[in-house]
């Protein structure tokens, strides 16, 4: 059986996702139950970086095999720092969407669950649509 396609959910995505008070949390809520349901299907395939989830839900056991038990982590290395610093790109983003990007290259990706405006510059399909 092949691999479904990946999406990665990225840390403003995750933020809104494990606040309530957050502005975007509803809508969050409301994508991932759907990406949920399509990886239950084995139709899609869930992953965040690691450092990301780390800042998210930090020591919390309950929302990390609870909440993003599906995600898989994908490991930043200093590689993928090292390839962010040399990217050009067409629009300015932070160091730390660039490293987001060169992942994104790099595993394949070209789904991503984000509220990061800069994302939509890209080839990418960008979660949850406009």
């Amino acid at each position: 059986m092949l691999t479904p396609p990946t999406v990665l959910l990225d840390l403003s995505f995750l933020q809104a996702l494990s606040t309530p008070a957050h502005v975007h949390h509803d809508l969050a809520s409301r994508e991932y139950a759907e990406l949920l349901e399509r990886y239950r299907r084995y139709e899609r395939r869930l992953r965040v970086r690691d450092d990301h989830l780390d800042l998210v839900v930090g020591t919390d056991q309950l929302l990390r095999r609870g909440l993003f038990a599906p995600c898989e982590s994908i490991h930043v290395a200093a590689q993928h720092h090292r390839g962010a610093k040399r990217l050009h790109l067409p629009v300015d983003v932070s160091h730390d969407t660039a490293v987001t990007l060169v992942v994104l290259r790099r595993e394949h990706i070209d789904e991503i669950a984000t509220f990061e405006p800069a994302m939509r510059s890209f080839d990418l399909v960008v979660l949850p649509a406009a």
